[in-house]
C-alpha cells in the first residue's frame, strides 16, 4: 500500500507554530484597536460605541471585500454608486465617527473635549492644551479620511475592469446586521441625554 504524505501545513509542530503566529498577530492587533479608540475619541467606557465602531468597520469591510474581492481604494471606486442603503448606511457610521452633531460619537468627542479644555484650565499645562490640539487634529483627519473613502465609494466612478456594477451588494442577514449596527447611531444622538447624564 502507498503512504499519503502529508503536507507541510498538516503537520502538527507546523500547525502549532502558525496557531502561536495568530495568536500574536490578535495580541498586537488590540493596541492598535485602542489607539484607534483613542484617535477617533470613542471612551473607553462606551461600550456601545465600541461595538458599534468595531461592528461597522467590519461589516462594511466585508460586504466590499465579498463584492469585490478588492481592499484597494483604487479598486473598490464606484461600488456604492445607485445603492442608496448602502450609502445612507455608510453616512451613519462615518459622522458618528467624524463626531457629526446628531450622531452617537458626537456625544462621546463632546465629553471627552470638554473634560481635556476643562483639565487644561485647570492646571494651565501646555502639555494638556497640546493633547487638546492633537484630540482636534486626530478629529479633522477622521473627517478626512472618511470623505476620501466616501467620496471614492460612491461619487467617483468604477475603473471599467474592477467589479461588476450589480445593485444587490449584500445577503438578507449582512444588510440586517449593517441595518442593526449604523440606525441606533442617529436615534442615540438625537436623544443624547438619556445617555450622557448617566455618564
Amino acid at each position: 500500500m502507498k503512504k499519503i504524505s502529508t503536507s507541510t501545513l498538516q503537520r502538527p509542530m507546523v500547525i502549532c507554530l502558525l496557531a502561536a503566529f495568530c495568536c500574536l498577530l490578535w495580541g498586537s492587533a488590540f493596541p492598535a484597536v485602542k489607539i484607534g479608540y483613542g484617535l477617533l475619541s470613542i471612551s473607553s467606557a462606551d461600550s456601545a460605541e465600541q461595538l458599534i465602531f468595531a461592528g461597522l468597520r467590519f461589516l462594511f469591510a466585508g460586504v466590499v471585500y465579498y463584492n469585490t474581492h478588492q481592499l484597494d481604494l483604487n479598486r473598490i471606486r464606484g461600488f456604492g454608486r445607485g445603492k442608496p442603503l448602502l450609502h445612507g448606511l455608510f453616512l451613519c457610521g462615518a459622522c458618528s465617527l467624524a463626531g457629526i452633531p446628531g450622531f452617537l460619537g458626537y456625544i462621546s468627542k463632546t465629553l471627552v473635549h470638554e473634560a481635556v479644555v476643562e483639565l487644561a484650565v485647570e492646571t494651565g499645562s501646555t502639555a494638556i492644551t497640546a493633547v487638546e490640539w492633537l484630540f482636534l487634529l486626530s478629529g479633522g483627519l477622521t473627517a478626512a479620511y472618511l470623505t476620501k473613502i466616501y467620496v471614492a465609494v460612491f461619487w467617483q466612478k468604477a475603473p471599467a475592469d474592477a467589479h461588476a456594477a450589480s445593485r444587490r451588494w449584500g445577503t438578507p442577514l449582512s444588510v440586517a446586521a449593517l441595518m442593526l449596527a449604523a440606525i441606533p447611531l442617529p436615534m442615540l444622538g438625537l436623544l443624547p441625554h438619556g445617555l450622557s447624564e448617566k455618564i
